[in-house]
């Protein structure tokens, strides 16, 4: 009945976002930063790449945006649902956003490594002060008890940063469309109001109506009294 005309059905794209990304400032570092207005700057502000970057993954999720609202409408408690006469269509779609993806991933090969750095040296210029004023026990065993010069706090500033960052390869790893897909059960079906949504999600769908009757009687049926769905 309803599960050869609909299905449950989500789809998400994990780690295009690049620009929402963060990377954990290491412990070593600000430990040693004694003012907490800086801290909490620094700590919010360590991001892999700025927002205005090129490999911002802002136009993959444009496009993801436009087949869930061309496709699929949301049900508050049980989430995405299409057409199973829709699918063929949605595949395409998807298809083509997963092409997108691998041309974004060929992106990020190219030029992570350039913006990384420019956040790397956004942050040597927000606190390399002080690192040079109360250094990290690690950079006084390497150049003595001496305070580091300006040069010595941000060369060590860029080299524990660096490690911090991942590489190119490590961040289009994970870059990838995920499916859930699962049929109708008849107990979602008698959730209250759900057939009503069902309704109101495509009241132009004349070939539905033959399967909202059926469960009608159907229910009618099984329960003994008028459905109210």
């Amino acid at each position: 009945m309803f599960a050869a005309l609909i299905q449950f059905y989500e789809f998400e794209v994990r780690g295009t976002q690049i620009q929402n990304q963060s990377v954990q400032l290491p412990k070593s570092l600000i430990g040693f930063i004694r003012d907490k207005a800086t801290r909490d700057r620094i700590t919010a502000a360590f991001k892999l790449v700025s927002n205005d970057s090129r490999v911002s993954g802002d136009k993959i999720r444009k496009r993801a945006a436009g087949i869930r609202k061309r496709f699929i409408r949301h049900h508050p408690t049980y989430g995405g649902i299409i057409l199973k006469s829709s699918t063929s269509s949605l595949q395409v779609e998807i298809a083509d956003l997963e092409k997108l993806i691998d041309i974004h991933k060929e992106t990020v090969l190219k030029r992570f490594a350039s913006d990384a750095k420019k956040s790397i040296e956004e942050l040597v210029k927000a606190f390399w002060r002080d690192i040079a004023r109360t250094p990290p026990q690690d950079l006084i065993d390497q150049l003595g008890p001496n305070r580091p010069s300006s040069a010595e706090a941000k060369d060590y500033l860029r080299l524990v940063l660096d490690a911090a960052f991942p590489k190119a390869d490590e961040v289009v790893e994970g870059m990838r469309v995920v499916r859930v897909v699962k049929d109708v059960t008849w107990n979602t079906l008698n959730e209250p109001g759900f057939i009503e949504w069902l309704k109101q999600q495509f009241p132009l769908r004349k070939d539905l109506q033959q399967p909202f009757e059926l469960y009608r009687a159907a229910r009618e049926k099984l329960t003994g009294k008028p459905s109210t769905g």
